[in-house]
């Protein structure tokens, strides 16, 4: 709705004809004596209609600066921070003006021959930021149909909308209402979020064993039941540490946020901690992993190159296509190096995965890094994806 009309019953006539000139103007216009059904409880109807209106226009004459309803309208208006325009049909005379009235510079109405110029201005008025007004009557709608229906997590705002409403808040001051709304959405936003980060990253780190296996093992001598639960169990480890480094990444809720007091170099090292967790899972689940230097070398190489793609988005701002290459790439440089000096003459490092030959650093460690670093990185590249999908689908 535009505007809602705050006005005495004895200037009922001159309200007549504002009304008419808001539609001719194709204006939606809330004004009590068209809109409240009948009944219905007063008092609630026009709260709604204020709320629900981008500005309050306010007809001043002497009989609405005395009126109790139009005090009640206004101060209505006031506490939800609606615009409110007064607009000067008949001089106040002697009645005192509130302050909340009088600061604020009135459009003249009183000489009907200049109705038309006059109500122009007020149109102008009445577009300007009108599309910041929108979408703050927007949000207290929301806001307060989200408080009547007992704070309903059904109603929080999520997502894209969630992130163009937080914006108001540096643009236009908001309600107690709509602040404390929009902080129940963001915790829940954040909530939502990191479940999805870790669903995302644990499915990558299960698809990318997965892959391996079915790439390496190949005969029936091989695929053994005990060595298909050793497969599983090691897919559901390796995918939990990936799934709690990408949970790290990003907005975290105020109780994980408590127990990260530095909160950038207490991810990292959890990224660091459960990178070398990964690695050390896969050996250990392999039988394999000895306490030898060479042991220790692979995995703080392959624990510091896995978690390298999770600590860049904690420290940088990065495009999902961006990062994902870069957790590729830091998780499969540690493959290659630990594979190339084994069978080399350096012998400082076992490798962190065993091929049958060189070639399966190309067909199966590349894709198993790639399942990995879109795991870790879907929900941005979602995001990312729907973006461009809504710029190139607008007709131009």
């Amino acid at each position: 709705m535009d505007v809602f009309i705050s006005y005495s019953r004895r200037d009922k006539d001159f309200v007549r004809q504002l009304v008419k000139a808001f539609s001719d103007r194709q204006f939606d216009v809330w004004v009590d004596f068209e809109d409240i059904p009948f009944a219905t409880d007063w008092w609630e109807e026009i709260c709604s209609g204020i709320e629900g209106a981008n500005a309050v226009v306010f007809v001043v004459s002497p009989d609405s600066l005395t009126s109790e309803y139009c005090g009640l309208e206004v101060n209505h208006a006031l506490k939800n921070n609606k615009r409110l325009i007064p607009i000067l049909y008949r001089q106040p005379g002697d009645v005192t003006v509130p302050a909340h009235i009088s600061h604020i510079q009135w459009i003249d109405f009183s000489d009907p021959a200049a109705f038309d110029r006059t109500f122009s201005q007020l149109v102008t008025t009445l577009n300007t930021n009108i599309e910041m007004l929108r979408r703050h009557t927007w949000l207290l709608v929301r806001a307060r149909e989200w408080e009547n229906n007992g704070h309903s997590p059904s109603l929080l705002l999520r997502g894209e909308p969630l992130a163009e409403a937080e914006k108001l808040k540096t643009v236009a001051p908001l309600t107690d209402l709509q602040t404390q709304y929009l902080e129940v959405s963001r915790e829940s936003d954040r909530r939502r979020q990191i479940v999805q980060r870790f669903g995302f990253a644990f499915a990558g780190g299960v698809l990318a064993i997965a892959f391996w296996a079915f790439s390496t093992f190949r005969s029936e001598v091989l695929i053994s039941p005990p060595r298909l639960l050793y497969t599983i169990a090691l897919g559901q480890t390796f995918g939990l540490c990936l799934g709690v480094m990408a949970a790290l990444v990003g907005d975290l809720p105020q109780a994980f946020q408590r127990w990260l007091p530095n909160r950038a170099v207490g991810r990292i090292l959890l990224c660091l901690l459960f990178g070398v967790l990964a690695w050390g899972s896969y050996h250990w689940f392999l039988e394999n992993l000895d306490t030898t230097p060479q042991d220790f070398n692979a995995l703080l190489l392959g624990g510091i190159g896995l978690a390298g793609g999770f600590i860049a988005r904690i420290l940088f701002s990065l495009p999902g296509w961006l990062a994902t290459l870069l957790t590729a790439a830091f998780t499969y440089l540690p493959i290659v190096i630990t594979y190339d000096r084994y069978w080399g003459e350096f012998g400082d490092f076992i490798p962190l995965i065993y091929f049958d030959n060189r070639d399966q650093l190309v067909s199966v460690a590349v894709p198993m890094a790639l399942l990995i670093a879109v795991g870790a990185n879907a929900q941005a590249l979602y995001r990312e994806g729907r973006k461009l999908f809504r710029r190139t689908g607008k007709p131009q």
